[in-house]
Parts: C-alpha cells; structure tokens; sequence
C-alpha cells in the first residue's frame, strides 16, 4: 500500500515537473536575458486508510530554467509551512521563506547546469520532504 502512496506521489511531481519544464522553457525563451518566476511554498497531505498521515513539502513549480548570462529573478511566496531557509548552493544563494511573504533573490547565472534548489528544514523523506526544486541554466542557442 504504501508503495502505491509513493508512487502516486512519484507520478504527481514527475508530471508537475514536465508542465513546469514546458512552460519555463517558453517564459525563458520569451524573456531574453531576464528570467522572473514566482514560486509558492506547497504541502501535500495523504493519509491511506488504516495507515499514518503522509505529509511532504514542495516548490511550485519546481524546475526554473535559464540561458547562461540571464540575469534571474526568483520570487519565494510561503504558502504552507512556517520557514523554509533555502539555498542554491552553486551560486552562494540564501533566502529565508516565511509563511505570508515572498523573499526575492536576484543573481546572474554565468555556468550552464543542473542546480539544486533545496530547503534546508525539509531535505530528506523524515523531515517531510525532499522539499527541492531545479534551476537548470543551458548553454546559449
């Protein structure tokens, strides 16, 4: 049973990552060399018949994608949730979110890569996560 919460779990951010990928590709190609997203703090509750309440963390979206050189703009709004300290560790980034605010962070990407988005509270299935998103930066066309 609990393989089929997961799964069904698994299947839900696999697709929410596909759309998010479909639609940030087109807002980056649109924007130039300025990329802006907005992403929410999230939390998802299951609690199978019979079983204990599953509960985990996430960003929405939670893949954001860029062309080196793009200067990024990132809006954190915490929806779920109390804190989310969180990090984009290749670039040096910190920002704490808080629950009814969104913290902004602007940065330059310069490397082409994959880079994890992760909050700091929620990084492991014990503590409700992993509650982490993709910055994905390509190289120039």
């Amino acid at each position: 049973m609990l393989t089929k919460i997961w799964s069904g779990l698994l299947c839900v951010l696999s697709l929410s990552i596909l759309l998010s990928f479909t639609g940030a590709a087109d807002h980056a190609q649109a924007a130039g060399n300025s990329v802006e997203y907005t992403i929410v703090t999230n939390e998802i509750k299951s609690a199978p018949k019979g079983m204990k309440e599953l509960e985990v963390y996430r960003f929405d979206p939670s893949v954001v994608i860029a062309h080196v050189g793009d200067d990024v703009t990132l809006h954190f709004y915490g929806v779920k949730g109390s804190i989310h300290p969180t990090t984009i560790a290749a670039y040096g980034i910190r920002v704490v979110v808080q629950r009814g605010s969104v913290s902004t962070v602007k940065f330059r990407v310069d490397k082409p890569g994959y880079f994890p988005i992760v909050c700091q509270i929620h990084k492991t299935i014990q503590e409700h996560g992993p509650m982490t998103g993709m910055l994905i930066v390509l190289p120039n066309p």
